[in-house]
């Protein structure tokens, strides 16, 4: 026996239209991480898993090569991610219907002691410096003088 879902829809007469959605095994999956931009260690970083599904999926992370799930959730987080965190993890989508084919996605944290290190902006000034002022008003830093994380 199958279930159907339904919604109800409003049209432009203001009344309800059923719209029935027939039972489906879930589509493979797509997959994202947050922060999107490069993952130092330390900090924390979740990766999400969704799939169209009726009935709705539940999840499964795994790491590569790793037969234990690191998470039985739609999403999988590190508090604080560290180097042996590094690989490729894949997630499945399942339900009575069926389980989707397997989605991955890489997770690479850069260690911070390897990031490219910057003097002080403190210790120049546009007075010491008078160089034309660059984007948003600040002066054109010389390379390896950071300011507000720009290089």
């Amino acid at each position: 026996m199958y279930t159907y879902t339904v919604d109800l829809i409003r049209n432009s007469n203001y009344s309800y239209l059923p719209v029935f959605s027939p039972p489906d095994a879930p589509k493979p999956p797509s997959v994202s991480v947050s922060p999107s931009a490069e993952i130092v260690e330390g900090t924390s970083v979740t990766l999400t898993c969704s799939s169209d599904a009726n009935p709705a999926a539940t999840y499964v992370w795994h790491k590569m090569n790793n037969q234990t799930p690191v998470s039985t959730d739609s999403q999988f987080s590190f508090k604080s991610i560290q180097p042996a965190d590094s690989g490729e993890y894949y997630c499945t989508a399942e339900n009575r219907l069926g389980t989707s084919t397997p989605t991955n996605i890489s997770v690479d944290s850069v260690n911070p002691a390897s990031m490219q290190h910057c003097r002080d902006v403190s210790t120049w000034t546009a007075l010491q410096h008078p160089e034309p002022l660059g984007t948003q008003g600040r002066p054109h830093l010389p390379q390896g003088l950071c300011h507000q994380g720009v290089v």
